[in-house]
């Protein structure tokens, strides 16, 4: 154990001073704090009315209804705020009529949809859209809950590959060669390496969940996802350093096997669900939508249960063709 722990130590140590290695550690933290300023919350997604104080409390609870409603003390501070740059309409009560104060500029057909609010205030509900909001895993908007779940994705495969640069920095400098000699047995070495690459999603997963806003995550459905991806990530980490001689042909490698992965992840995405059959054999695609799953809050334990457990099982089908292939070339 205590061999594990120093060549963990050690990893930790090249990360500090490896630019490449510090920007994959903190690039999906980046990138969530990116995504947070274009995440649009409710309050931006609904419709902006400004009104004065010429309008009752009766009048303004029925415009709070269908839109988020902002009171100013006086004409003047309704017309100031429609002419913000954002899209606000203003609604004020002028010689018993409502009037309807516009910018001129904003998108869309304003005329139609005011004359629809002026209707539903006056109290026609008739030509009002009624609704009623059914469980289609909308909870959260699609670019916070698609981009979390892509975020934890890019952590588990950048882990990977912050173990596979490491064990290509041991060949450079010839540092395999000399643990060969050592009494380090394979196997510490490779739990050693794989220690700094399995605990970065466990780091990244709540401190991208933190800065998105997204709040109400189970636990342990999230660390038991990203548990089942422990192996998927050794075998990453195996890969890029059986592969790479140096540092660039392990980024190759690297973008090679994204490209390959991450074209997984894209069509659970894109593709119909029906579709979805032909992406099974990538562990990728049971992670992504484990993850995404709880996020948006319908997985079940079964759900996560079944899915880790396809997780594991394709990571050991990888994992041994890939040793197959190491002892073949003697690749390490």
């Amino acid at each position: 154990m205590k061999k594990i722990i120093t060549i963990f130590k050690r990893d930790l140590k090249v990360a500090r001073r490896d630019f490449v290695l510090m920007y994959v550690i903190v690039a999906p933290i980046l990138i969530a704090l990116l995504l947070s300023g274009m995440a649009p919350d409710v309050a931006e997604s609904s419709i902006l009315i400004a009104v004065d104080n010429s309008l009752s409390e009766s009048e303004i609870d029925i415009l709070s209804e269908i839109a988020q409603v902002q009171v100013y003390d006086s004409y003047e501070g309704v017309v100031k705020r429609v002419s913000d740059t954002d899209d606000i309409y203003g609604i004020v009560r002028n010689n018993n009529r409502y009037e309807v104060v516009l910018e001129g500029n904003e998108a869309g057909d304003m005329q139609s949809m005011m004359r629809l609010i002026i209707s539903y205030l006056e109290g026609d509900r008739s030509s009002w859209m009624s609704y009623h909001v059914s469980n289609v895993e909308v909870s959260l908007p699609p670019i916070v809950s698609i981009g979390s779940s892509g975020l934890i994705i890019m952590s588990i495969i950048l882990g990977g590959m912050v173990m596979g640069l490491n064990i290509v920095e041991d060949k450079e400098f010839n540092t395999l060669s000399a643990l060969n000699t050592s009494p380090l047995i394979k196997l510490e070495y490779i739990l050693g390496k794989s220690i700094l690459g399995i605990i970065l999603p466990i780091i990244h997963t709540p401190i991208i969940l933190m800065v998105l806003g997204i709040g109400g995550v189970s636990v342990g459905k999230t660390m038991a996802v990203i548990a089942s991806s422990a192996l998927f990530v050794v075998f990453v980490g195996l890969f890029i350093g059986t592969l790479g001689s140096n540092q660039l042909s392990a980024i190759a490698s690297a973008k090679g096997m994204m490209f390959v992965f991450a074209g997984s992840v894209l069509g659970a995405i894109v593709l119909k669900s029906s579709m979805h059959f032909v992406l099974y054999w990538s562990p990728l695609y049971w992670i992504y939508q484990g993850i995404y799953k709880v996020i948006v809050d319908t997985a079940s334990w079964n759900y996560i249960v079944i899915s880790s457990s396809i997780v594991l099982a394709i990571s050991v089908i990888l994992f041994y063709v890939l040793m197959r292939y190491q002892k073949k070339h003697q690749s390490m």
